[in-house]
């Protein structure tokens, strides 16, 4: 990814942050309409998880409800000529939904086809109501601001927990938690490039200090091998490199000093690298992925049935055990395994187009007229864009080691971009 220019260098040369066409300030009451509050509940439930302090809550069937309202919500408004600067990502989620559903009819396991087709056509609904209630920069903005406080709420739960949050459907696994601590600190990170505000840049650096310890505190090496991932992107596409270095080496001394000599001794162990019993164990189960691809090469053995179908494809001298009734511990290699090139296909279109948007954003290589947009909007989407595009990378590297398709973060990254260059694009005109 090239380096971007930041647009938020300088409180004194920009406007004042009242006068912000995209500050929170600006949000009214006809801004939060039903399928806007339906999905704005849904996200509070997934972060915030009331009912974790609360067991009463899970009598409000919360998530029923407001998943319900979002499809509804999201048929009553769909009009396709509204998806055109997305069209092909929507496809690609429909194909993949489609999929899913129809894998049911030829699989194993139809308990876990069933539950990814739910769990997916649940996520791509709700993300069809965000796409179309949210392309004001200023709701955008909201939910920038909530997924930093929310991820940092999540840190600091987590944190007390153990590195984990034990009761959530899906943080309850170290590696995942910190994916998506990891996922959060580059929003966070340009959130601050963007903000005009001293006091909310520190509080944009103390979120990302309680985010980056939540990830040394989950003792995951995934996480971690995110964060370094995440930490050179954020140098890389910043001109603040400077400050970004020296605060790179002031986290590096607390760890050495503070953090828990398990986390040492996590890190140490990736330079053992598949000797290691874990990462032997990855191998052995990325071979046989790799041997039912082969075998079902174009449309894969379905979704959710490596657990059921990998034992199939052992290699000659390998003994049966229990972990082989597990996940393949890989993104990829579920895929290709899975839902072979078909679904390969899908996932590789979202993830390019994904990708384009930000480069669309800040590169504009199409010369886009950008005269409809102030220099609070302009900086707002370059820094955002770029933010989301690196937690994004934060997820594919995460991704290479564990199973994380079918969980809520992935969806919210994906369609946010997807609002964020249908908004931009509403905004600006092909120049003259």
């Amino acid at each position: 990814m090239n380096q971007i220019i930041d647009n938020g260098l300088d409180d004194s040369n920009t406007m004042d942050v009242g006068k912000s066409s995209i500050s929170l300030n600006t949000l009214h009451a006809s801004d939060f309409d039903v399928p806007t509050l339906a999905f704005l509940t849904l996200f509070s439930y997934w972060y915030l998880f009331p009912q974790h302090f609360f067991p009463i809550i899970f009598q409000l069937k919360i998530p029923v409800i407001c998943t319900s309202i979002c499809i509804i919500c999201s048929m009553m408004q769909f009009r396709f000529e509204r998806y055109r600067d997305v069209k092909a990502e929507l496809i690609s989620l429909l194909i993949l939904g489609g999929f899913f559903f129809f894998s049911r009819y030829f699989v194993k396991d139809i308990d876990s086809s069933k539950f990814y087709t739910q769990e997916h056509f649940h996520a791509v609904f709700v993300g069809m109501v965000f796409f179309v209630n949210f392309q004001k920069p200023n709701k955008l903005h909201l939910f920038t601001v909530l997924l930093i406080a929310y991820g940092t709420f999540v840190a600091f739960i987590g944190f007390k927990e153990g590195g984990l949050i034990w009761s959530h459907d899906f943080l309850k696994d170290q590696n995942q938690i910190s994916t998506f601590m990891a996922m959060v600190i580059p929003v966070t990170i340009f959130y601050s490039f963007y903000t005009r505000k001293k006091s909310y840049k520190i509080l944009c650096y103390l979120c990302v200090a309680m985010q980056v310890v939540l990830i040394i505190r989950s003792f995951s090496r995934t996480g971690f091998v995110a964060l370094v991932t995440v930490s050179f992107f954020i140098i890389l596409n910043s001109q603040k490199k400077i400050f970004l270095l020296l605060l790179l080496l002031l986290s590096v001394v607390l760890v050495c000093n503070y953090a828990p000599k398990r986390f040492f001794h996590e890190v140490n162990s990736l330079n053992e690298g598949v000797e290691e019993a874990t990462a032997h164990a990855r191998v052995r189960f990325w071979e046989r992925a790799w041997r039912m691809f082969q075998d079902s090469p174009i449309i894969g053995h379905g979704i959710g049935q490596y657990p059921v179908e990998n034992t199939r494809f052992r290699g000659s001298a390998e003994l049966d055990r229990a972990t082989d009734s597990l996940v393949c511990h890989s993104n990829w290699f579920q895929i290709l395994s899975e839902l072979g090139l078909v679904g390969f296909v899908c996932y590789l279109v979202i993830w390019l187009k994904y990708f384009k948007a930000w480069h669309l954003i800040n590169k504009n290589p199409f010369r886009y007229s950008l005269a409809n947009l102030n220099s609070d909007e302009e900086s707002f989407y370059k820094n955002i864009s770029t933010g989301f595009a690196i937690g994004m990378i934060s997820f594919i590297v995460a991704g290479s080691f564990i199973n994380i398709m079918i969980f809520a973060y992935y969806y919210n990254f994906i369609f946010f971009m997807m609002t964020l260059k249908a908004s931009w694009l509403s905004k600006v005109e092909i120049a003259t």
